[in-house]
């Protein structure tokens, strides 16, 4: 039995932004039927399971989103939300984190966003 097994809740939600080899995962909000948030650290099944549906949604020569923010309820509803813009990260990612990006999803030329760091 895990976490949200044990737990009388009523909706689970997550965010994480990926690049390159590089990603961040928040961690995931159990909101109980009270009212009450538990944070719990996200689980390696999400993580890879995000990281996999970043590689299917890949589309050649356009890229894929860099950051994904989601919510499940108890009913089962899941809503997500996939943002192909900049995303705020924790740290500065440098030249090669953006050149690993565009190895594994290539680009392109027109479909490189201008916030990419491409030379340090």
């Amino acid at each position: 039995m895990d976490l949200a097994d044990a737990l009388d809740w009523t909706e689970i939600s997550f965010e994480a932004r990926f690049l390159g080899k590089y990603g961040e995962q928040d961690s995931v909000a159990i909101r109980l039927s009270d009212g009450d948030v538990e944070e719990v650290a996200a689980p390696v099944e999400l993580w890879l399971a995000l990281q996999r549906m970043r590689s299917h949604m890949y589309e050649p020569g356009e890229g894929t989103w860099f950051g994904i923010s989601g919510v499940m309820q108890r009913t089962g509803y899941l809503d997500m939300h996939f943002d192909y813009g900049e995303p705020r990260w924790r740290i500065p990612l440098g030249a090669p984190t953006f050149q690993e990006e565009l190895e594994k999803f290539p680009r392109e030329q027109r479909n490189i966003p201008s916030w990419f760091v491409l030379a340090d």
